[in-house]
């Protein structure tokens, strides 16, 4: 089995990649606690230890709904430039890098992935000037690099992490969900295990390339709220604003081909099948 190292296995999507793959592969779960990615020679005193690394699943970041400021930037671009001299010194076959669709920053153009980076606010500078980083880095040992730009996720173990879990905590426990700028926005929102099964293709293919992951289907955050209101209970309110004050991108449409043409994928179900699985994962809890 190939040897896999997470960094970052204690976030969402990290957590939920170790324990879906773990009987498939030899997982190495780092966090912040037992692989400090701000020092290099914890990096190293850590790593250089797991012979044979075949990929290197890069998760850590500190993001967007944590903190959002130069010092957040600061820290995501050091922790890239710390794994990035690792792989450098310690050749490795293959890395994934969880990148997001954000480094586009506002635009109205369908998103592929030639799109040009134009990041707006530090959250998504520190994924383009790490994207950057490791793109270098890889080229001293031939590594493959694979880069998932990712629209939302949600999905079990999302707490607070989602736009899809705070619409569905709302209509559980509020029984109402409001909406800003009419609902109007539109997003393309992935299920985790959607993500999951990508990682899991590219690995075992040692895929190489950019791709913006998502469904291919955008839409308003009006429709997947009254979904979720038709799964749960007809008798939540929704509740709409006209505040346009946000900065990020209100319609957000992707071009999928290439992620189709890939053959990373092979069960692209829609929103509402997705939101089912979740809702009941949710009623787990």
């Amino acid at each position: 089995m190939k040897n896999i190292v997470i960094l970052g296995d204690s976030s969402f999507i990290g957590c939920n990649i170790s324990k879906k793959l773990n009987n498939e592969f030899n997982i190495f779960g780092f966090n912040s606690k037992n692989c400090n990615l701000l020092e290099y020679k914890h990096i190293e005193k850590t790593l250089r230890t797991i012979e044979n690394i075949d990929c290197i699943i890069f998760c850590s970041s500190i993001t967007r709904l944590k903190e959002n400021t130069i010092f957040s930037l600061e820290k995501n671009v050091l922790m890239s430039i710390n794994v990035a001299k690792f792989i450098e010194n310690y050749p490795i076959k293959q890395l994934i890098f969880l990148s997001s669709i954000d480094i586009y920053g506002n635009t109205e153009e369908e998103y592929t992935e030639d799109l040009v980076p134009n990041p707006n606010d530090y959250y998504a500078k520190s994924k383009s000037i790490s994207e950057i980083i490791l793109k270098e880095a890889i080229k001293k040992h031939n590594t493959k690099l694979f880069i998932p730009r990712l629209s939302g996720v949600f999905g079990k173990n999302d707490n607070n992490k989602s736009t899809i879990y705070d619409l569905v905590s709302s209509a559980l426990n509020k029984k109402e969900i409001t909406l800003f700028n009419n609902g109007e926005d539109t997003r393309d929102y992935i299920y985790i295990d959607f993500l999951i099964e990508i990682i899991r293709n590219a690995i075992n293919r040692e895929y190489e390339g950019i791709l913006n992951i998502a469904t291919g289907k955008s839409y308003s955050i009006k429709t997947i709220s009254q979904l979720i209101i038709n799964l749960i209970d007809n008798n939540v309110k929704l509740i709409l604003k006209n505040d346009k004050n946000n900065s990020r991108n209100k319609k957000i449409n992707f071009n999928i081909s290439k992620l189709k043409n890939s053959n990373l994928i092979t069960n692209n179900l829609d929103i509402k099948d997705y939101i089912k699985l979740y809702i009941g994962c949710f009623n787990e809890k």
